[in-house]
């Protein structure tokens, strides 16, 4: 998984959409707010030397990082021979190339760490660090095999803080798990939403169309839902080159059992060290195209009209939600505006496909409970493209791509495009590439529990408070409001760095054996 890390642009234009209702709060989530947390929150560990000259590698150890976590990240000792082909385009094509994109600094062509230890380029993760890693401890129990149904106030919201209902996935029986001080919900934006739902906690018209008593009316919980998504581009080689080590090599035996072997070494080595990508570019809008300003004043234009259109029913039914969109098209157009935010990704490590990844989508869609089986996966609509300016930034980003292919060095290797294809040159026709070809999910959903301001549509306070509830909390992505100029991992753990500030002074008790009362199963 790559590793990286959002713009610093993105955390200040949470601030600016949280302005003035969080000012006075001491919990501070602009970039100076949350960068010590990205850099405590990983332990980065340098390439080899002989790597770095090797691949070129460039960071800033000083600057980006400090952490001394079980949570690694690093660079591969391994890349495909033709990396090299994209990451010279993209010079060609006036990128250039930045020695350390994890400062807060994202503007050019990128070296991304991945989630591997440096050792065995095994996969880094929480479930290893910051639980199999750790001796037992009496205050840290992992109930396995075990859904979360929804968190109950027995005497009320105002009372002290919920149980949590939890079903066994092996016999079906229901148990209550008391909390002593707090309840923390990490579930992520597909998983947290459905608890709240759950719990009579959301949409009130929703909560009443599923039978629920609504415990907490918040018509954010499972809206703003939205992920990275976008098209991509292929072409094939006419004068390919002669690029070794390369994918198709793994057809060879002998090079396949020796790749096999070097990932079973210590320290591990080879094409299995590499993951997906660890190379790529972000861009501004203004960097790809003359043109951002019309895109940047449509985008205000709609948010002083009629954009209430472009949104789910949910939002039609309730102002607030319809307020916070407008501030958030308001301080999206600040942010394409700028020319040091990043508005497309393309990450690189071989072949002859670029994707060209929309960071800060207009689009909504939701996260609701399934109305016929409530603890089944939920239901999502993802309502890729519902905002038609989404589509313009979509053009922008191929038309882009279509530009780098046409560089010198992929004119020295014979670049023909293959799709959308040389035909396909009209914006229509475009456009109707983009909607066959889209990805309209990167896995990087979001933003479904958002820390805004109540009257906006907000669920959590910067404190990660649910509003209006006694000692819950949310602590994961689907907090952000909308989405951030990176694969969001490492968003995730910075929360989990950062969210402690929010409860300090505060005591906790370990759960012990007898905070788990044993029900009747449904």
């Amino acid at each position: 998984m790559v590793f990286d890390r959002p713009s610093r642009f993105d955390f200040e234009a949470w601030a600016q959409a949280c302005s003035p209702e969080f000012d006075a709060s001491e919990h501070k989530w602009d970039w100076e707010g949350v960068f010590p947390y990205f850099k405590k929150s990983v332990t980065f560990t340098e390439p080899l030397p002989e790597t770095a000259r090797k691949y070129g590698y460039t960071w800033d150890m000083a600057y980006a990082y400090n952490g001394s976590t079980p949570i690694y990240s690093s660079f591969p000792p391994f890349l495909w021979a033709d990396y090299t082909i994209m990451r010279e385009a993209f010079q060609d094509a006036g990128v250039k190339a930045a020695a350390e994109c994890a400062g807060g600094d994202k503007e050019g062509l990128c070296w991304m760490p991945i989630s591997e230890n440096p050792m065995t380029s095994r996969r880094s993760h929480a479930g290893l660090g910051h639980y199999a890693a750790l001796p037992p401890r009496p205050n840290y129990h992992l109930l396995v095999r075990h859904q979360v149904v929804r968190v109950i106030y027995p005497n009320g919201i105002a009372s002290g803080p919920p149980s949590v209902e939890v079903r066994s996935l092996d016999d079906g029986s229901f148990s209550n798990i008391t909390a002593v001080a707090e309840v923390i919900i990490s579930a992520g934006a597909l998983h947290t939403p459905t608890i709240l739902q759950r719990s009579g906690i959301g949409s009130r018209t929703f909560l009443e169309s599923a039978s629920i008593p609504v415990l907490q009316a918040l018509p954010g919980v499972g809206a703003n839902f939205h992920d990275h998504s976008g098209p991509g581009l292929n072409w094939n080689y006419t004068r390919p080159g002669n690029f070794t080590p390369m994918p198709s090599d793994m057809l060879d035996h002998a090079f396949a059992a020796d790749a096999a072997a070097g990932f079973n070494e210590t320290p591990a080595r080879g094409p299995y060290t590499l993951g997906m990508s660890n190379s790529g570019i972000y861009l501004s809008l203004a960097n790809m195209t003359t043109v951002h300003m019309s895109i940047v004043n449509k985008i205000r234009s709609m948010a002083a009209g009629d954009f209430a259109i472009h949104l789910p029913d949910d939002y039609k039914r309730d102002a607030t939600l319809v307020a916070g969109y407008q501030r958030q098209l308001s301080v999206l157009a600040d942010f394409y505006a700028n020319p040091k935010a990043p508005s497309m990704e393309t990450p690189w490590a071989t072949g002859t496909r670029a994707v060209a990844i929309m960071l800060h989508p207009l689009s909504r869609g939701t996260v609701r409970i399934n109305l016929t089986d409530s603890l089944s996966q939920p239901i999502l609509d993802y309502r890729s493209g519902s905002n038609p300016i989404d589509f313009d930034l979509h053009l922008v980003h191929l038309k882009y791509l279509r530009r780098v292919l046409d560089t010198p060095t992929m004119r020295k290797y014979g670049a023909i495009e293959t799709s959308p294809g040389l035909s396909a040159q009209s914006d229509d026709a475009l456009r109707e590439y983009i909607k066959d070809d889209m990805q309209f999910s990167y896995m990087h959903p979001c933003c479904t529990a958002a820390m805004f301001p109540r009257e906006l549509g907000g669920v959590v306070g910067p404190d990660l408070r649910v509003y209006g509830l006694n000692s819950l909390r949310v602590v994961d992505i689907s907090i952000l409001p909308f989405l951030v100029s990176s694969h969001t991992s490492s968003t995730a753990y910075a929360l989990g760095e950062k969210w402690p500030e929010a409860r300090r002074n505060q005591q906790a008790r370990p759960v012990t054996r007898q905070d788990i009362i044993d029900l009747t199963p449904l």
